[in-house]
């Protein structure tokens, strides 16, 4: 069975744009706050100019520091296999991964083992995809399923290849009907995918 499930990686918008757009927000920063510093210093009696450059130089600090942080540990990719779903990096490193192994049902009878739900609070704006997962330690912990690291053109067919994947290797778990719907998936016919679509 693990042998004839395609792999399907995700298919992302250019990286490197987004990356040189953090850049460019960052050297903007940095000169906004080198400018302020200049006004701060010929005028010094005008308070606005300090508080102005406190805020911009802590923002741009903080956005290098972050670029620079996340720089080799970041999400480039996505795969969702026969394993279940792995988070890759730029030289195809696993950075993480969520294996259909691990995922196991809710304590609660009444909830679904996989289901969908809103990061923040009762909005229908934007769902989420949560399994129940166990953890290294044995500890049973809900877990949202990801899909946001990376802008991802193929993002709602890499849920259904993961939800295929699921029904096939643990038929065990519930998945809400909800979760179909939320995104845009046929449940009787979620389509296997050779390679990238």
């Amino acid at each position: 069975m693990q042998n004839t499930f395609p792999e399907m990686r995700s298919d992302s918008y250019n990286p490197r744009y987004i990356s040189v757009l953090k850049w460019g927000i960052a050297m903007v920063l940095v000169i906004c706050a080198i400018t302020l510093l200049v006004l701060l210093i010929d005028d010094a009696s005008e308070m606005i100019y300090f508080f102005l450059f406190l805020m911009v130089s802590m923002l741009a600090g903080v956005s290098v520091y972050d670029i620079m942080r996340n720089k080799d540990h970041k999400v480039n990719c996505l795969i969702v296999n026969s394993r279940g779903m792995l988070f890759l990096d730029k030289n195809d490193k696993v950075l993480s991964e969520m294996k259909y192994q691990d995922l196991v049902k809710s304590r609660n009878p009444y909830t679904r083992d996989l289901f969908s739900e809103a990061s923040a609070g009762k909005s229908d704006f934007r769902k989420n995809l949560w399994v129940h997962e166990r953890r290294e330690n044995s500890e049973i912990k809900k877990r949202k399923v990801n899909f946001e690291v990376i802008p991802l053109k193929n993002k709602y067919s890499l849920i259904g290849h993961f939800l295929k994947g699921v029904t096939l290797f643990r038929p065990d778990l519930n998945i809400d009907v909800e979760v179909y719907k939320d995104f845009y998936l046929d449940e009787k016919n979620i389509p296997f995918y050779a390679g990238k679509p």
